[in-house]
């Protein structure tokens, strides 16, 4: 089986109207979902994404990458290849220092998996990130503090593929991946060629929600026992809290998995929003991509609006509120453009440009920037110059990303969709090399365009003005690592 089927909500005792609320409360308090995917008894009963993301679109995950890192150990372990207890400093002797500090010693792979090394600060991931790991100072006993440690994860990555000679991807394909049937998957690459064991993994929300059921079936996947059920158990349990205030984030850490503060249920979670809440109390699986800063709120949003609408046992059909239901998953969107006016006053066709952006070139114009940390050489802009559609192109150094964009409607343009590279996690990014759709709009004498980079969280709302021979570019980013915000002047050429 490498496809969940599907049911109603109230065949698996799920209220729709349950569902509504939390989209209805996701719209109200700006819960930038991108795609969610809810899963009960086995059975898919909701799925919808807001465009221009799709189900068939693969989207970064982040740290949620962690748990299946900590999924290839539990295989590795099961094989005899990779122990908890074995000494993190067996496995790169080539890249120790002489002598090690006591604690590095002392740090199994356990603490790895645990968050729990020792360290106070987190080393940081270079270009010899294994040395740096081996050589940093642990001032604390491996297993007495949590620390969020990506560099510990990536390190116990790293350690998976000496074991196994194997890409930690490779790895897992025969055996997690093909048997859910997961594909069009791909694990960003540290330096070393080494899978990053703490972030830079890609799937489909359909994906992460099989990953939810296989933990929630212990291990266990179409009638086999893939991965023994100890170890999820182990992996998903509580083992360390963390030193934290926040609900969710303090109720335990088990081995790259997060307990819940309620319902007994344990996570995978990654940075804005991404996440795999399983919740074995209600035999429930929920899969969700987004772009959101707060995820407390995403959390809270679940188990207020979701959880009082599951029941032990089918529920009577509600085919008004399925009605609307389907009609709302079928109907959601990313907010097409942020502007101040009322929407009937938007031009709906490209109006004459004198009048509605003064100072816009006719045709095809470049203009030209100065020196600035973003590397942008120069923009072309092209307003309508085909069938309406406006183009926006940057141009870096030795490569430039191509933006087109029309009134209301998305427009993609696809850079490689099969390409594995980083999300573009920071504003001056240069080159997409995967999809993004945008759509404009023109309001008082500024062309607004947004766009939503389809395989991440990353939405860039860009505001352009024309003053004489120059041009004016603001662009702001929803969430993001670094700068999210820009502000560009150029003379045209």
């Amino acid at each position: 089986m490498t496809q969940l089927p599907a049911a109603s909500p109230s065949q698996m005792g799920v209220d729709p109207k349950a569902i509504l609320r939390l989209l209805d409360a996701a719209a109200e308090k700006h819960i930038n979902l991108n795609g969610i995917v809810l899963v009960r008894h086995g059975h898919v009963i909701s799925k919808g994404w807001y465009k221009p993301y799709r189900e068939d679109l693969r989207h970064m995950l982040f740290s949620l990458t962690k748990s299946f890192m900590s999924t290839a150990a539990g295989f590795a372990i099961q094989e005899g290849l990779l122990s908890l207890d074995a000494p993190v400093v067996s496995f790169f002797p080539e890249k120790l220092p002489s002598p090690p500090c006591a604690n590095m010693l002392a740090m199994k792979v356990r603490h790895l998996l645990g968050m729990c090394t020792g360290h106070m600060t987190e080393p940081p991931i270079d270009e010899d990130f294994i040395r740096t790991f081996l050589t940093s100072y642990v001032p604390l006993e491996p297993g007495s503090r949590f620390l969020y440690n990506t560099a510990g994860s990536c390190m116990a990555g790293a350690i998976i593929e000496k074991v196994t000679s194997m890409h930690l991807d490779e790895y897992l394909n025969p055996r997690l991946f093909a048997p859910l049937g997961i594909e069009g998957y791909c694990w960003e690459r540290l330096p070393g060629d080494i899978c990053a064991g703490g972030y830079g993994l890609s799937l489909r929300t359909g994906d992460i929600a099989k990953f939810g059921q296989f933990l929630l079936q212990r291990g266990q996947w179409d009638g086999k026992q893939l991965l023994n059920s100890e170890w999820i158990d182990d992996a998903t349990s509580f083992h360390i809290r963390q030193p934290d205030s926040t609900p969710d984030w303090c109720a335990g850490y088990g081995y790259q998995f997060w307990r819940c503060a309620r319902e007994d249920a344990f996570r995978g979670d990654g940075a804005f929003g991404q996440l795999c809440v399983v919740l074995p109390k209600h035999d429930m699986i929920l899969a969700v991509n987004a772009g959101l800063g707060d995820m407390q709120e995403e959390m809270d949003l679940f188990f207020d609006e979701l959880v009082p609408g599951l029941h032990d046992h089918p529920i009577p059909e509600d085919a008004a509120a399925q009605a609307e239901l389907d009609a709302r998953l079928g109907s959601l969107s990313v907010e097409s453009i942020a502007l101040t006016a009322d929407r009937d006053s938007i031009d709906e066709e490209y109006p004459p440009r004198a009048a509605s952006l003064p100072d816009a070139p006719e045709g095809i114009a470049t203009y030209i920037f100065a020196d600035n940390v973003l590397g942008i050489k120069s923009v072309v802009v092209s307003l309508g110059c085909n069938d309406a559609v406006d183009a926006f192109t940057l141009q870096y150094e030795h490569a430039s990303t191509v933006i087109r964009a029309r009134t209301r409607r998305w427009i993609e343009t696809d850079y490689n969709r099969e390409g594995c590279a980083a999300a573009p996690s920071s504003l001056n990014s240069g080159v997409t090399p995967y999809p993004l759709s945008a759509v404009c709009a023109i309001e008082d004498g500024t062309w607004h365009i947004r766009v939503v980079y389809t395989t991440t969280p990353f939405i860039d709302d860009i505001r352009v003005t024309f003053v004489g021979g120059a041009i004016r570019v603001n662009c702001s980013r929803n969430v993001g690592f670094s700068q999210v915000n820009l502000n560009l002047i150029g003379l045209r050429k």
